[in-house]
């Protein structure tokens, strides 16, 4: 059987990141007050605040992960003190935390992609394994008679369903809230197939996300491709042609690179991180390059501006808060994209990559993972190079 350690690494290396040329780590976030809109003639994708105004005050901590004090904890020379021991906060450990997302209740499940776990972590900071056994394989079933393989992206439904990119697998997953697995979508073969959810096949998904409609999104990364699963389990291909590339253009016209993460917005569109880009895909399959450019070789500089301008180096997790705001996971910072396409960086550059405090002192790994509670108050981003949880205040 192929190791944790084997699996994590050759699932990073397809999503093309540079993890074993970082040096220096910093991390950004976003604050966004619910007050900022009330107060101004916004659209619907919220109003930032300017630069006259006071930077919002940004704070970092950990909320779980490190294992300290826990002997079964190991360092290692990748992904930082790694383990899968449950527990509080930093005495938990976690193995290449893929994604995140929240309930209702505010409690976040992590796909703990080294592991082979789906981890529950409470506002607490109190951390469970929900779902899998770290031996990974493919098998339905229970809590920890359930099994995957280095799962990615997840996504839950208005019923507290969680949906597993499960990439080793090349299947979508459901778990229930009880813990229940089973498969949602995908053979277990890869392949590019459309039709019903038990006919189809994926390769290597990486990303979901719903709409307001309950149709879910795919991000179809070893096809490059965006799928589509309506609510009667039809899957279809809503762009891309299989081929690399980053054209613009209608449905199969378009070409997709490294389409790893997306989101959608209420109006249907899709938002995908795609390598040095962030492209935009209208209900009707029209893509777009909504932020960044794409570099003549290797990857793009990081840079603010608007649309194109914006230098993206690598674009992983995604996220949306209620008023539109797009927030990114650009390796070891943290982007925001408002809805005209501008890109800012609004922290990091601390020293080390897990470092907590003020924004502008904080440092982080690589981050695969985002999200944001509804009130727009927290966001929650999974490092994947640290294999911490950490969590932003964002006042």
């Amino acid at each position: 059987m192929i190791s944790c350690v084997n699996i994590a690494v050759e699932t990073f290396k397809k999503i093309d990141m540079k993890i074993f040329h970082l040096q220096k780590i910093a991390f950004s976030a976003l604050m966004l007050f619910s007050a900022c809109c009330l107060l101004s003639s916004c659209s619907n994708v919220g109003n930032l605040p300017t630069p006259t105004q006071p930077a919002p005050t940004i704070v970092v901590s950990t909320l779980a992960g490190g294992g300290v004090g826990n002997p079964a904890t190991i360092t290692s020379p990748i992904y930082g003190r790694i383990g899968s021991a449950d527990g509080v906060g930093t005495a938990a450990s976690f193995y290449a935390p893929a994604d995140v997302v929240l309930d209702a209740a505010g409690n976040l499940y992590v796909s703990d992609s080294g592991n082979h776990l789906i981890r529950k972590v409470t506002p607490l900071g109190v951390v469970s394994t929900f779902a899998g056994n770290t031996a990974g394989g493919f098998e339905n079933g229970k809590g920890a008679a359930a099994s995957f393989s280095a799962m990615q992206g997840l996504a839950i439904d208005p019923s507290g369903n969680i949906y597993v990119a499960d990439s080793g697998n090349e299947v979508i997953r459901k778990i229930t809230p009880d813990g229940t697995v089973s498969t949602f979508a995908g053979t277990g073969v890869a392949g590019s197939s459309n039709g019903t959810v038990t006919t189809a096949t994926f390769k290597e998904p990486t990303g979901l996300a719903f709409d307001v409609a309950g149709n879910m999104y795919v991000a179809d990364f070893g096809n490059k491709m965006i799928r589509k699963i309506t609510t009667d389990g039809t899957v279809s291909t809503l762009a891309g042609s299989g081929a690399t590339g980053y054209n613009n253009g209608t449905g199969s016209t378009a070409t997709f690179t490294s389409p790893d993460r997306l989101v959608v917005d209420g109006s249907g569109n899709v938002f995908v991180s795609d390598l040095s880009l962030v492209r935009k895909i209208t209900p009707d399959g029209v893509v777009i390059t909504f932020a960044g450019n794409v570099p003549a070789s290797g990857y793009s500089t990081r840079a603010d501006g608007q649309g194109t301008a914006a230098g993206i180096v690598v674009a992983g997790g995604i996220a949306m808060d209620v008023n539109g705001f797009i927030y990114l996971g650009d390796e070891e910072e943290i982007r925001v994209i408002r809805g005209d396409g501008t890109v800012t960086t609004l922290a990091g550059g601390g020293a080390g990559n897990t470092t907590d405090g003020a924004a502008n002192k904080a440092s982080f790994g690589i981050l695969r993972g985002l999200a944001v509670n509804p009130a727009g108050t927290t966001m929650y981003v999974t490092d994947y190079l640290t294999s911490l949880i950490r969590q932003i205040a964002l006042h």
